[in-house]
């Protein structure tokens, strides 16, 4: 992945400077921002533009509908939104990005050029600074939606993240082999502030988007079981080490506003021009970004940005096993908006990045909720895949429909250590294992091959320990990465019942009298697959092809031909299931062993 760093930085209110980072070369310009007229922000009007569900009259001044007709923004008649709404409004934002000519313009174009001959995507990180005084709102403007007058640069191989630049030194977390997930799903509403109920369609697509990877062992997926502050607090305190989650979903409603200082009403004021509640008329705090959980009672239990961060920072201290939290997503279908422009979660979001959290994938605007699914679905999927976080995100994009007025919403902020596109899995032995390894190894699986007997098999395994398995297979944790795909309990078992069914035949149970002793047979034989399948286990774990004496009498009450067809059928199911052709190799070669183990004893 190409990076191209583009750090925005104000001038003065109408301009601001943009300097551009990457292999492609390096470069500053200066522009002017877009959507001014006669020295007017009309920012707030474009977000207004961009979160409204459906054009309505009510939700705009005179002069605003006159300069969205100007800006082919709106139709003539007043209407509707232009239909070229979305590519007028980045073709404005690109003109401002990468001005006509400008050294910037060039960089993108030699970087495009570069991700294309490397076969990649190009990587646009916008990075603002949090500490500077920014009154012009350069991080409100919706940069990924950058249109270059022939299509949207985010449907041409280029994907985005926002870094925020803060004193503290960036996180530095280490990948893991396996993504502890913790979903969050809370249902309460507060039709006070226009939270309405919605469905639990996004738990679902969550869960299926995930699945593949929790079968391949790469994720593990856990739903708090009560979506209450507190129950978090003690999930985090009470699992730590390898049970510690490395992503929180939170899927709910979150707002950003001004809560009542007065103790008897502490209401949440949406927005940020409101100045006395407006249930007590009490002063108010300073606007922040707050997560609705549930109260005792199920309702609504408005926990702000910073409470919500600190729970997170806090329990991410720990041993040097102890990782923290790499990413939180923050998802959900906001039905109440602040038609001032505010980004309910873009706040949140900014705030637990402080927190050293170093990855935060948010919504900046409403979002449906069939987006909000499409989105869930393919991110999960993706990073299922070991993709990186941008990466994930851009497939997930893609999935809302860049014909729809929803895939620009969800943002990506990253600030993580030597990690710029956001990685959470460690790298696969195959991508990391220099090609002189990899022969290694296939000539070594081919001289065990040519082994005669499963005796010579075994020594010159044994004999190899040291000089190939210890120097090849346990430095790209080929058997390590066997042993994770195989570790479950379920998993085996499920397997060894759907070997069994596959293999078992109608003419192997005729010796069996009754339909009794018919079953009872079956038990038994997914009994014995399920041995091997242990048995595999055991010697991805310690490295030993050791004999089968401990179950093979068990084994000969049915025909060998049986299973070496089941075991057969093993492999194709981990050349299926697991993506690296080297971990296959590995299984497939102990698979082979215990093959020719069971050969002898027939």
């Amino acid at each position: 992945m190409e990076l191209l760093r583009l750090c925005l930085s104000p001038i003065n209110k109408r301009h601001f400077k943009i300097s551009a980072y990457s292999n492609a070369g390096e470069g500053e310009t200066e522009s002017t921002l877009p959507f001014f007229e006669n020295d007017i922000d009309l920012l707030n009007t474009v977000i207004k533009t961009l979160d409204a569900v459906d054009f309505s009259l009510t939700h705009f001044k005179q002069e605003e509908l006159d300069w969205m007709i100007r800006l082919s923004l709106l139709k003539e008649d007043r209407s509707a939104f232009h239909p070229n709404l979305l590519a007028n409004i980045g073709h404005h934002l690109f003109q401002a990005l990468f001005p006509a000519a400008s050294q910037v313009e060039k960089i993108l174009e030699r970087a495009i050029t570069l991700s294309e001959d490397r076969h990649t995507q190009l990587h646009i990180q916008f990075q603002f600074h949090a500490n500077s005084e920014q009154p012009y709102r350069l991080p409100y403007y919706p940069w990924e939606l950058v249109h270059n007058g022939q299509k949207f640069l985010a449907q041409d191989r280029v994907t985005f993240s926002r870094y925020i630049a803060h004193r503290s030194t960036p996180p530095n977390l280490p990948p893991v082999d396996k993504v502890n997930v913790l979903l969050i799903s809370s249902a309460a509403f507060d039709l006070e502030n226009q939270l309405k109920p919605f469905s639990s369609s996004e738990q679902q697509a969550i869960r299926k988007g995930i699945d593949k990877a929790t079968r391949k062992k790469l994720v593990s997926l856990t739903k708090l079981k009560v979506a209450k502050f507190n129950e978090l607090r003690i999930y985090l305190t009470e699992n730590r080490d390898n049970k510690a989650p490395h992503v929180i979903h939170f899927d709910g409603h979150g707002i950003y506003g001004k809560r009542c200082t007065f103790d008897k009403c502490r209401k949440i004021n949406p927005g940020i021009k409101i100045e006395k509640c407006k249930w007590c008329g009490s002063s108010l705090t300073s606007p922040e970004g707050y997560l609705i959980f549930e109260d005792d009672e199920n309702k609504a239990d408005y926990v702000s940005a910073s409470k919500f961060g600190d729970l997170i920072q806090q329990t991410s201290f720990g041993n040097e096993k102890q990782r923290g939290v790499f990413l939180v997503v923050l998802s959900a279908c906001k039905s109440g908006m602040a038609l001032a422009g505010d980004s309910d979660f873009n706040g949140i979001a900014q705030n637990l990045i402080s927190r050293q959290v170093p990855a935060v994938v948010a919504m900046q605007y409403l979002i449906r909720v069939p987006a909000a699914t499409a989105f869930a679905e393919q991110f999960y999927r993706s990073l299922g895949q070991r993709n990186l976080l941008a990466t994930a995100v851009s497939h997930a994009r893609e999935a809302m429909g860049f014909d729809s007025n929803q895939w620009y919403r969800p943002v990506l902020y990253l600030r993580w250590k030597d990690n710029e596109g956001g990685t959470l899995f460690t790298e696969s032995s195959a991508s990391v294992s220099p090609h002189g390894i990899e022969q290694q190894v296939i000539q070594h699986l081919a001289n065990q091959r040519d082994s005669v007997t499963s005796t010579e098999v075994s020594v010159e395994l044994s004999n190899a320990v040291d000089e190939v398995v210890e120097s090849v297979i346990k430095p790209t944790q080929f058997l390590n990465r066997a042993e994770i795909w195989l570790e479950d309990e379920n998993f085996r078992w499920e397997l060894a019942s759907k070997l069994a069914k596959k293999t078992l035949k109608v003419e192997n149970l005729r010796i069996y009298k009754s339909s009794q002793a018919k079953k009872q047979a079956k038990d038994r034989y997914q009994v014995n697959l399920y041995n091997c399948l242990n048995w595999l286990l055991e010697a991805f774990k310690t490295w030993q092809a050791k004999e089968i004496d401990k179950f093979y009498k068990d084994l000969s009450e049915f025909p060998w031909q049986l299973y070496i067809e089941a075991l057969n059928l093993f492999k194709e199911i981990a050349s299926k299931d697991v993506d690296d052709r080297n971990v296959v190799r590995v299984i497939h070669f102990h698979v082979d062993i215990l093959m020719e183990k069971i050969n002898k004893f027939k």
